[in-house]
């Protein structure tokens, strides 16, 4: 028997989380924060980090669902139940410090009594995020400089590291900041266990109930690499999707009974921007990290 879901509780917000695990093309390394919440990271060579405390994160999401187990390409059709499935995209974004409610979801089935221990989330491979980070000491960005800098609403595919007038971060005073979306599309990851290498999978089925980050193109197929240039992160391939699961409650999941009113479904962001340095300034920001909780409403 399915339960009918009518009362809806879909929330998305920013919390700061301890780790999220994300599809950036590099490992995942944390700034570093003094008590004032100053980066304190040695950014005057070439590195990046995770900013601890992103502004937003964006997405759009053409399936969302509760799973019987950990979902891969292979599986992720036929051990889930999807909430929201439309060739239309649901747009997700996430805000610090704001609570909001998430439009377009209508009424859905679940089955009863079902022990759903992860979720699952189709997304389109293109995400924005921004960003606002102090430093200790001045930076310097696209045409500033300041001990602020913010993302300045340059795709990723358009900046470059070598040359300044390109940067997707600029730098200044609080008062000058104005933070913008930053996009990328992710046509790979990096490989897991080394950042140097291309990947279409970026999975850690043993971490927090386990999470998968998997590259799908337009059949909801596998992607495939197409380049003969290893390590050209962009290089061709045929991704259009990015299938994310991750587990509920660590993997201990939840259920639907009769009782059940809704969903408390909440679209976290933190260490949701990439910062990246180098010898003259910060290059770039852009979409990193990004979770999902879910409780039962009685």
């Amino acid at each position: 028997m399915k339960t009918l879901i009518t009362n809806k509780f879909f929330r998305a917000f920013a919390v700061i989380l301890l780790l999220t695990i994300s599809g950036v093309a590099t490992a995942n390394t944390e700034c570093t924060y003094n008590s004032d919440n100053q980066i304190t990271t040695d950014v005057s060579g070439n590195g990046w980090c995770l900013e601890r405390d992103s502004l937003a994160r964006k997405v759009s999401a053409y399936k969302f669902g509760l799973c019987t187990e950990l979902p891969y390409a292979n599986n992720f059709q036929s051990v889930c139940e999807f909430i929201y499935e439309s060739d239309t995209a649901l747009e997700l974004i996430a805000e610090k410090g704001v609570t909001s409610s998430v439009s377009g979801i209508g009424d859905f089935f679940l089955t009863q009594d079902k022990l759903f221990t992860h979720s699952v989330l189709l997304l389109d491979y293109n995400s924005a995020t921004k960003g606002l980070a102090e430093f200790t000491e001045a930076q310097t960005g696209r045409t500033g400089t300041g001990t602020y800098c913010w993302s300045n609403g340059r795709s990723h595919a358009v900046t470059f590291s070598e040359t300044r007038s390109t940067f997707s971060a600029e730098c200044g005073t609080l008062a000058e900041s104005n933070p913008q979306w930053n996009e990328r599309s992710y046509h790979l990851f990096a490989d897991a266990n080394n950042a140097a290498i291309p990947a279409l999978e970026r999975n850690f089925p043993n971490w927090d109930g386990g999470w998968t980050n998997i590259l799908l193109d337009s059949n909801l197929d596998a992607s495939a690499y197409t380049s003969s240039a290893p390590y050209d992160f962009d290089s061709t391939t045929n991704t259009k999707y990015w299938l994310a699961g991750r587990g509920i409650d660590s993997g201990r999941g939840i259920t639907v009974t009769p009782l059940t009113s809704g969903l408390d479904i909440q679209f976290k962001v933190s260490w949701g921007n990439t910062i990246s340095h180098n010898a003259t300034g910060i290059w770039s920001m852009s979409p990193a990290g990004f979770d999902l909780t879910i409780d039962v409403v009685k």
